[in-house]
């Protein structure tokens, strides 16, 4: 995680907040913007408005969530909010609580970036001001960020879903409200700060209407505090309801958009995001309306586990690669080397046969067998490698002695004691009725053996008082090298593997050499 201290106004004003916000909007990295401002002036809007506008022309996503009290936000920047189309929320009520965070928060693929802090979206606040805020930048791999960026959303839910009691989306008659009722006035009226809030309450009665008739909503239940999502999550609340037509068509044109009947969470649009999430949870709760449920279903709305129609997509995605290859009579590896049409498709197969190992995955296995891939065929395991080895042996036409000779020397022979005794006859038979001769098991050395001398070092307390296999030249002496390619190739170690017990098979592989 990257942090930084910003401040302006004491010692000059370079890299100030404004600046950020500027080069942030400008970062192909960020494809959306969501702003948290106490006040807000036009002053502000013009300083980062090239950028701001340039931003929603490249098509990302654009919120802001603003505070009103009186001659705090000015008419002129709630204007221009509403004539250039960028979604936006504001924060009003009754009470002498005021909307005071002042937070941007920035979103892309794989990096986050906010900045909080004292600067408020006007000029000074942005670069003119002594301020004082704290940037942080982290990726989707970062879990201290991602935990920071989970407690943000969850602190702020219900203002970012819009099911707050005190917000409202930003429209004309939205703002012809709050001029009628004394909240907003032309920007020369404005304060930069404003922080007696005595005067909310009056000001709140001389509004035209109340976002909620509290009659109206009668026993609805409301939560007493949002820090935790089951609180409000479970409740059908009238905000829900007057919002859910609007963030319904938004799901729709996300969903045509997006080719997919769910919503990611990093989509940039968190209010959609929350609204879906909502939809699941109260069918699950079986509160859904009826009217809600039909629309969702003829949309083709998917109620059931996210995570498990992702899984089956990916799987969908790697059986099409898979099928391409057979396709394309690929001689296709189960390892992690093996990569096709730059897709690593070893690495896809290898995570299948672990699964499969654990009785996980076994109607994939099927699929993929049915295809016409078969594990066997590219498996390691010493019983399917000898299998191969017979079988090939037998279907050889004009199979030459030389190179079975020098895989059996390499793949079997040394895997003797793991071969079961029907297997060994098996491969023994394939040779004899291909070289016409009987097969020898035993492998011609051909370089001496230092197994006895290097098992000597290992034992040897004085020389060696870890105990170790492996060491460097000034410790093995003469036998360095001999010991060096046996941790290298694995061919060679196969060799002598037999010659080890359980105990020093297990110590050679922790130290690295190649022991299946």
């Amino acid at each position: 995680m990257r942090v930084e201290f910003i401040g302006h106004g004491i010692k000059g004003n370079k890299n100030t907040v404004g600046d950020y916000i500027c080069s942030s909007l400008n970062d192909n990295l960020y494809n959306s913007f969501t702003a948290f401002s106490a006040f807000t002036k036009m002053s502000g809007i013009n300083a980062i408005k090239n950028e701001l506008l340039q931003a929603k022309n490249d098509g990302k996503s654009l919120k802001f969530y603003l505070g009103i009290v009186e001659k705090g936000t000015s008419r002129e920047a709630l204007e221009f909010m509403i004539e250039n189309k960028i979604q936006t929320w504001i924060f009003c009520t009754s009470s002498s609580i005021m909307f005071h965070p002042k937070i941007y928060f920035f979103e892309g693929k794989t990096k986050t970036r906010f900045i909080t802090g004292s600067s408020n979206l006007t000029k000074p606040g942005l670069f003119d001001n002594v301020e004082a805020s704290t940037l942080m930048e982290f990726t989707t791999t970062d879990s201290q960020g991602q935990k920071f960026k989970r407690e943000f959303f969850d602190y702020f839910s219900t203002i970012l879903d819009g099911t707050d009691n005190n917000v409202e989306k930003l429209n004309k008659e939205v703002l012809d409200d709050l001029i009628n009722s004394g909240f907003v006035f032309g920007e020369h009226e404005t304060r930069d700060d404003f922080y007696i809030t005595n005067k909310n309450k009056g000001l709140f009665g001389n509004r035209k209407r109340n976002k909620f008739d509290k009659e109206e909503i009668g026993n609805l239940k409301t939560p007493k505090t949002y820090r935790s999502r089951s609180i409000y999550e479970e409740t059908v609340t009238q905000s829900y309801l007057d919002n859910w037509n609007e963030l319904f068509q938004e799901y729709l044109d996300y969903s045509k958009a997006e080719n997919r009947n769910t919503v990611a969470k990093d989509n940039g649009n968190y209010r959609l995001y929350t609204w879906y999430r909502k939809q699941k949870i109260f069918y699950v709760k079986k509160i859904i309306p009826k009217e809600h449920f039909e629309k969702l279903k003829q949309a083709g709305f998917y109620f059931g586990d996210a995570k498990k129609l992702k899984y089956q997509n990916i799987e969908e995605e790697w059986l099409d690669v898979l099928l391409d290859a057979l396709l394309d009579k690929e001689d296709i590896r189960m390892n992690h080397r093996y990569v096709y049409n730059e897709k690593k498709l070893g690495t896809w197969l290898v995570y299948v046969r672990q699964e499969n190992k654990k009785g996980k995955k076994l109607e994939l296995k099927k699929i993929i067998n049915d295809l016409g891939f078969h594990f066997k065929d590219t498996s390691r395991s010493t019983k399917d490698v000898v299998e191969r080895f017979a079988n090939e042996l037998l279907v050889s036409e004009n199979p030459s002695k030389v190179n079975f000779r020098n895989r059996f020397n390499h793949q079997v022979s040394p895997n003797r004691k793991k071969i079961p005794k029907k297997l060994q006859l098996k491969v023994e038979d394939a040779w004899r009725k291909s070289f016409k001769e009987e097969l020898k098991w035993e492998v011609a050395s051909r370089s001496v053996d230092k197994t006895e001398e290097w098992k000597s070092f290992r034992y040897d307390k004085k020389r060696n008082p870890e105990g170790k296999w492996y060491k460097g030249q000034s410790k093995l002496g003469a036998i360095y090298n001999w010991v060096y390619h046996k941790r290298k190739d694995k061919r060679k170690m196969d060799l002598i593997v037999d010659k080890f017990n359980k105990t020093e098979l297990e110590e050679l592989k922790k130290e690295g050499f190649p022991i299946e």
